[in-house]
């Protein structure tokens, strides 16, 4: 049985002390967290988990419904625009360090996954970047996928129910529903029939 857990060696019950360890403190972080962004943020659902290192500012502006998992170092990012939102709906699952600018308004759907280092922006500056920035609301939609290290641009309204955004691609228009789509730019490969 302890075979399972460690090698045997005298120091690999230190080292198995010390990974129980890090995930307790880990966890007691975690629910910390979010704590104290539930009771700072507009609107928040039940089943709830916001990792340590959660980034957002204007919290008037962010709604999180049922079931949601924010992972650590997430960033949540909006202009200083009046018409900023984002509406995090039910099951909606971000990995680690994606950053989410929301400008223009995002709504991501239900069952929506952004995966790690995901990158996405809803205004442009034009080609002066001391103009106002212009947002364009953005609308990622049910089971949709948008895979580690995805870019989404600023002209993007839509991301499709069911669509898969390949790991690395640059999406500069808007995803059918049940498009697999990848590449720099983005473009679709074929759509799923699997649903």
């Amino acid at each position: 049985m302890l075979n399972r857990i460690w090698n045997g060696k005298p120091l690999g019950i230190m080292a198995l002390m010390f990974n129980a360890l890090s995930i307790i403190i880990e966890k007691l972080k975690n629910r910390i967290s979010t704590s104290l962004v539930t009771h700072n943020i507009a609107k928040v659902g039940a089943n709830v988990v916001i990792c340590n290192g959660f980034k957002y500012r204007y919290p008037s502006t962010i709604s999180i419904g049922d079931n949601v998992w924010i992972s650590a170092n997430v960033c949540l990012s909006p202009g200083e625009d009046d018409k900023s939102y984002i509406i995090i709906n039910n099951g909606v699952s971000i990995d680690e360090n994606a950053f989410i600018d929301y400008t223009g308004g995002i709504t991501i759907d239900n069952e929506a996954h952004i995966a790690r280092c995901a990158y996405i922006t809803t205004h442009t500056h034009g080609y002066d970047y001391r103009n106002k920035p212009k947002g364009i609301p953005l609308v990622i939609g049910k089971r949709a996928f948008i895979g580690a290290y995805s870019k989404i641009l600023h002209n993007v309204k839509y991301i499709g129910n069911d669509s898969i955004i390949g790991v690395g691609s640059v999406v500069t228009k808007d995803v059918p529903d049940r498009a697999i789509v990848a590449g720099c730019p983005a473009k679709i490969i074929k759509y799923r029939d699997d649903i």
